[in-house]
């Protein structure tokens, strides 16, 4: 995982990664199991070779839903927020959630 992301979730959300393992699986995106100040956590970074701007929009907004969704009372993964965003994007490069 690189820096960037580990420096933009402590100020973003207040979570500190104190391990890591990288998850396989997924075509050009990377994740990783992380455990966190706030337990274990699934961080997923983005490939922008494989999901340009529009299509990350799209995500989002489904992303978003799943929080609603999960308002409701219907059971889902947590999803995590900040400024109203789901999908971080902290300088050009990098993408994540």
């Amino acid at each position: 995982m690189n820096e960037v992301i580990l420096r933009d979730l402590r100020s973003s959300f207040g979570i500190s990664v104190s391990d890591y393992t990288p998850v396989s699986g997924g075509y050009l995106n990377q994740k990783w199991r992380a455990s966190t100040n706030q337990g274990e956590l699934l961080i997923k970074q983005y490939s922008h070779v494989r999901f340009n701007a529009r299509k990350r929009e799209e995500i989002e907004y489904a992303l978003r839903r799943q929080i609603l969704l999960s308002e409701l009372g219907v059971r889902c993964p947590r999803v995590f927020s900040s400024c109203g965003q789901v999908i971080r994007c902290p300088d050009q490069d990098t993408s994540y959630m």
